[in-house]
């Protein structure tokens, strides 16, 4: 289940990052919660020490996350049609922790100063339109709502200070602008 390709330059923080995401995104998929949850805890547990994060990292995550928002949506389409049903609202509550939990991540991953993790920043800017048109239909004080409003904050910031800059939106030129904020 993993495809071959070379990573050049990718320190084994990264590459670990990398592996356990999409293992919990497999996981995810397949409806093994508890895997999921296993290898969503061991990437929070990480996030406040990751420094430097690999592109590649940056891209797994913020994938993962919009894969999760769409099963999510998926799961709570089959909770609106049957309300009844224990196993669809048992499994749209356990991927909306996921959910959660792994916007939770995102966050302890970019915070700090000193971190220079812009590779995630970049990929959640690129991957914003379908993000955060998901998390928007929660409302605040609700799971999803709350765990993605300071994300969305985050990104919003950077996205208003990127059209500031320049209109340019070379990849250079975006990450040089997020560098320098």
């Amino acid at each position: 289940w993993y495809t071959e390709r070379f990573m050049g330059h990718i320190d084994a923080g990264s590459l670990l990052m990398t592996v356990v995401a999409r293992t919990a995104a497999r996981a995810v998929a397949q409806g093994n919660h508890d895997i999921a949850e296993l290898n969503l805890g061991v990437l929070a547990n990480m996030a406040p020490y990751v420094h430097h994060l690999h592109i590649v990292a940056g891209q797994r995550l913020a994938t993962m996350l919009k894969h999760m928002l769409k099963r999510l949506m998926a799961a709570r389409e089959a909770v609106t049609k049957d309300s009844t049903d224990y196993a669809a609202s048992a499994a749209y509550k356990a991927v909306e922790t996921h959910c959660c939990l792994t916007m939770d991540t995102m966050l302890g991953i970019l915070d700090g100063s000193s971190r220079d993790n812009h590779s995630l920043l970049y990929d959640l800017l690129h991957q914003k339109p379908d993000i955060f048109t998901i998390t928007a239909q929660f409302a605040p004080g609700t799971p999803i709502g709350d765990a993605a409003a300071p994300l969305a904050k985050l990104v919003s910031f950077y996205e208003s200070e990127l059209t500031s800059f320049s209109a340019n939106t070379s990849v250079d030129d975006v990450m040089r602008v997020i560098r320098r904020i």
